[in-house]
């Protein structure tokens, strides 16, 4: 029996160094899902966001008479086809035969990308439980994987939950979590958090992980996020010098807002298989929100810390502001404006 699913898919595009950002915007439209398809139908391998078209081996390998391409949908979600299927590409009788397995999972993860395919999922999920499969696959494209799961966590958890098999998060989670900080990290890099965003829970991307990011269309998502100024001080880590970055705070991702949109059923889920993991990494925001009040409406925001000192602002009474710094009588500030200068104690108000 056929089964039509409507989808929207959303696409994005980014310019990036990467070479993949040469491509054509996808339009959004309504696929219908045939079982009867094969695995290259519907996908738009030229534009793909994933891989490079040279990094595709169709007409290549076969399996019953076909092209792995070409083989359907239906006969895949068969379990005895699959499982046959599964012991063909187990079967390495010379070293390109570790391509099958890389080819099937290139095309499984462009549907699940452009097609939000179910069954792509659900076989992806299936085949990668064989360890010679996994290897040659998802575990060839780790960070591919984690980047797709990133971009659409929602997809991840209402499959794993319709199919009641956590397999390929339970995967992806154990190796996202070399991807974050925690504070322990900062503890051991003698780092701190300079200047958050309004959030009280953090997130955020490990540095040198973060700059890894190359599927654009996470890259894209992850620019529209909030910054966390991080400093961190001399150590191996930082070849022994004082270092800054401005860490994605993605909690929005994976946190509240995530189990938000989640009914009953994926939110048990949620919180066993993801946020019991990820919790560990959440760190506290040290920005303490304030206001100013001064009798004469305003007070100036100064360059140093005395009242001879420039002015760079006035701040109104009423206003909010961050406090970056309150170890002197002056507070190191950060007004609605962005700007950061100090103010004297007496004139701050804890929130």
């Amino acid at each position: 029996m056929k089964v039509l699913i409507l989808i929207f898919i959303p696409l994005f595009f980014l310019g990036c160094q990467d070479n993949k950002s040469n491509k054509k915007i996808m339009p959004k439209v309504i696929t219908k899902l045939d079982e009867n398809k094969s695995l290259i139908d519907d996908i738009n391998v030229e534009n793909n966001f994933l891989f490079d078209n040279n990094e595709i081996e169709f007409k290549t390998f076969k399996y019953d008479g076909h092209y792995i391409e070409d083989l359907k949908i239906k006969d895949l979600l068969d379990k005895n086809y699959r499982n046959n299927f599964i012991k063909n590409l187990e079967s390495l009788k010379n070293e390109n035969d570790n391509s099958k397995s890389t080819l099937i999972c290139q095309l499984l993860l462009m549907r699940i990308v452009q097609l939000s395919d179910s069954n792509a999922f659900y076989i992806l999920s299936e085949i990668s439980k064989n360890e010679i499969v996994s290897y040659n696959g998802i575990e060839l494209y780790e960070k591919t994987l984690i980047e797709i799961f990133l971009e659409d966590p929602l997809f991840f958890i209402q499959q794993s939950t319709k199919y009641s098999d956590s397999s390929l998060i339970d995967y992806v989670i154990k190796m996202l979590q070399q991807y974050f900080i925690n504070q322990d990290f900062l503890d051991m890099n003698l780092g701190f958090i300079k200047n958050g965003d309004n959030r009280d829970e953090l997130l955020l991307l490990e540095p040198k992980s973060q700059l890894e990011l190359k599927y654009a269309p996470l890259v894209k998502k992850l620019q529209t996020m909030p910054k966390v100024e991080v400093q961190l001080g001399p150590s191996f880590y930082t070849n022994f010098k004082t270092q800054e970055s401005f860490l994605v705070n993605i909690f929005s991702i994976l946190g509240n807002d995530l189990s938000n949109k989640l009914n009953s059923s994926e939110k048990d889920f949620y919180e066993k298989k993801i946020y019991s993991i990820i919790s560990k990494y959440i760190l506290k925001s040290n920005i303490k929100k304030a206001f100013i009040q001064d009798p004469d409406g305003y007070t100036n925001l100064r360059k140093e810390k005395n009242a001879s000192s420039e002015i760079l602002q006035q701040v109104k009474s009423g206003e909010k502001i961050e406090i970056l710094d309150s170890s002197s009588d002056w507070f190191l500030v950060k007004t609605i404006e962005g700007r950061k200068g100090y103010v004297h104690k007496s004139r701050i108000k804890s929130e």
